[in-house]
């Protein structure tokens, strides 16, 4: 069974045989600039993982993950970064910590990565999400270009929020406001459709496709 969590502490290399190579690891922590710093530095880790998590609901699993991660956080002061195998998330201590709304929300930022890929010779991009099949829930993936990636990003993540909330669930080909200029934008929406990820590992996504209201 794999860890849900790595916490790493110590001084030297993490040298555990689960850990993907340390290339792979650092093509996707561009969110965290000293990612590499920190799996140099770290000889000890603490893995945790849930055992029966399936039977949960994914906003119940999210809870008690989100929760179990503040706590090892509090318990361990020593602890420097977390690591998130099925994502290939890597967060400092101090970047956890910095988060402090609800533990489903705390999940989102502790364990969800963030990806681009360029596609070759193209001025588009392909942002993906990756780490929701925790939760037996979709990822979200986009196409596009002439966007700000980092407010794709803002997109994803409220998408992401959306598919919190039990009280609101996402259907097939349901429209959502698009965003420009970091800001959401309702004369522009977008269409939203379950299909498969374009980019490994495989898993359901919700791809979003530009539409125009009229």
């Amino acid at each position: 069974m794999h860890p849900c969590l790595t916490i790493t502490a110590g001084v030297n290399a993490v040298t555990d045989p689960d850990f993907p190579p340390k290339e792979k690891i650092l093509a996707q922590t561009w969110m965290c600039r000293n990612a590499e710093k920190i799996l140099d530095s770290c000889k000890y880790s603490i893995e945790a993982f849930d055992i029966f998590g399936t039977a949960l609901t994914g906003q119940q699993r999210a809870r008690m993950l989100g929760g179990t991660i503040t706590a090892l956080l509090e318990a361990m002061p020593s602890c420097r970064a977390g690591f998130f195998l099925p994502s290939k998330k890597i967060m400092t201590r101090e970047g956890m910590l910095f988060f402090t709304r609800s533990y489903e929300s705390r999940f989102l930022d502790y364990a969800v990565n963030f990806r681009l890929y360029n596609r070759p010779d193209t001025p588009y991009i392909l942002l993906d999400t990756l780490g929701m099949q925790v939760l037996s829930m979709p990822d979200v993936q986009y196409f596009f270009k002439d966007i700000n990636p980092r407010a794709m990003m803002i997109h994803a993540r409220s998408m992401l929020d959306l598919l919190m909330d039990e009280k609101n669930p996402i259907q097939d080909n349901d429209l959502c406001d698009s965003i420009r200029d970091f800001e959401f934008n309702r004369d522009v929406v977008w269409s939203m459709h379950y299909d498969s990820s374009v980019m490994d590992p495989p898993r359901d996504v919700i791809w979003w496709i530009p539409t125009i209201r009229f």
